[in-house]
């Protein structure tokens, strides 16, 4: 079955007038952009948990070639 291939029609006017009124009404907000002005609110994100018995694995650098497992599920 053969794939035809249409030419892009060109947008409305009516499309892209709403387009320009919703970025308009977004770029209006009150908002300070998410930044702590006043400083009583951590903005750091969680840290992560380590597994306990990989920590000498976790900081290690691998290079291609490095044998990671030898468990043939994970050698695929």
């Amino acid at each position: 079955m053969p794939i035809t291939i249409l030419r892009p029609r060109p947008a409305s006017q009516r499309a892209l007038a709403s387009l320009v009124a919703a970025s308009d009404a977004s770029s209006d907000s009150d908002s300070d952009g998410g930044a702590d002005l006043e400083g009583d609110v951590s903005m750091r994100a969680p840290k992560r948990r380590r597994g306990g018995a990989d920590n000498d694995m976790a900081d290690e650098i691998l290079t291609p070639g490095t044998v990671i497992t030898s468990n043939p599920q994970w050698m695929r």
